[in-house]
């Protein structure tokens, strides 16, 4: 996305390989600020263990917290802009960072939780003072995207709400 962006793109939509389109997407991206971040829910069960109402992952990088979101966010379909180049750049510093990239030799269970995978990384900017000044638009579980992950990936409520709202757009295969 960065790449693209310093090439002259004004904005990129990033959809991981493991997503499935089951409708119209620009409903979605359209008619939004250039300045407004598009990220999504993470999974239910990642929710229950490393939820962030804090601003947990921020605080764990030494960040001073502007914002706390009641969940990890997931970075499975993202739209950015140009207004989002130094946001970009910062999260590439800290994923290539020595340290980023010695915990992600350990185990699962041994990794903390701020730097467990590069969407924390980014999850922790977007809470940083340093970003909070950046809107998102989170693409809400169940409703916007199925995070389907194990037996939580898409409840029974969320399979009751597919027929009032209709099938979210994204479907995530985790």
């Amino acid at each position: 996305m960065l790449e693209l962006l310093e090439e002259g793109f004004q904005e990129v939509a990033w959809l991981d390989s493991d997503i499935l389109v089951t409708g119209d997407i620009s409903l979605t991206l359209k008619s939004l600020n250039d300045d407004v971040i598009v990220v999504t829910e993470e999974c239910l069960k990642s929710q229950e263990v490393q939820g962030d109402g804090n601003g947990l992952r921020a605080s764990f990088w030494g960040f001073p917290v502007g914002r706390a979101v009641p969940f990890p966010l997931n970075s499975s379909v993202m739209r950015v802009t140009r207004h989002h180049i130094p946001l970009l750049r910062r999260w590439k510093e800290l994923i290539e960072s020595t340290s980023y990239q010695k915990t992600q030799k350990l185990p699962d269970d041994r990794r903390p939780l701020h730097m467990f995978s590069d969407q924390d990384v980014l999850t922790a900017l977007l809470c940083s003072k340093e970003f909070d000044d950046i809107p998102i638009k989170i693409l809400r579980r169940g409703r916007d995207i199925v995070q389907y992950f194990g037996s939580l990936g898409f409840t029974l409520r969320e399979r009751l709400s597919y027929f009032i709202w209709g099938m979210p757009a994204f479907v995530h295969q985790q």
